[in-house]
């Protein structure tokens, strides 16, 4: 058994090119202001915990929807979810587009499908959106609170 390969699906971005730059960029603006903003030092193992629970949800999910590589789900979720809790935070791209943060992952896809990627390249964006709305979406924050709380 290769279980490596479990874990090696959340560094490989793909193909070297513009969209992968936005996407690695991405993972580690929006992980690190999600990290330093929303769970700071004192709930580092929660934000952990986020990030393990999305990872195996997603090593779960690909198997099902024939998703190989999962580094730009993993960096969308993260991104997801700062854009949710900062919804009314003004981001700019490229210095001269100025978004309201909520809008930013719809931007990104458009962003893919510009650049030449089809609906099996976008499949993990699609995934990491409806998996990030749970994870921030009011009803579910009990039941996820009793998962995530450390």
């Amino acid at each position: 058994m290769s279980y490596w390969r479990m874990l090696t699906t959340f560094f490989y971005f793909g193909d070297l090119n513009i969209s992968t730059l936005f996407h690695i960029g991405a993972s580690l603006r929006f992980g690190y202001m999600l990290e330093e903003s929303h769970y700071g030092r004192a709930r580092r193992g929660e934000f952990i915990w986020l990030i393990l629970l999305s990872a195996a949800t997603l090593l779960c999910l690909s198997s099902l929807l024939t998703m190989p590589y999962l580094s730009r789900p993993m960096a969308q979720i993260m991104t997801n979810i700062w854009c949710r809790k900062n919804r009314h935070q003004q981001v700019n791209l490229w210095g001269f587009i100025s978004i309201t943060a909520p809008y930013l992952p719809y931007v990104y896809i458009v962003i893919d499908l510009v650049f030449g990627s089809t609906f099996s390249d976008i499949r993990g964006d699609l995934v990491s959106l409806a998996l990030s709305h749970i994870c921030t979406f009011p009803a579910y924050r009990p039941l996820l609170h009793d998962l995530v709380a450390t």
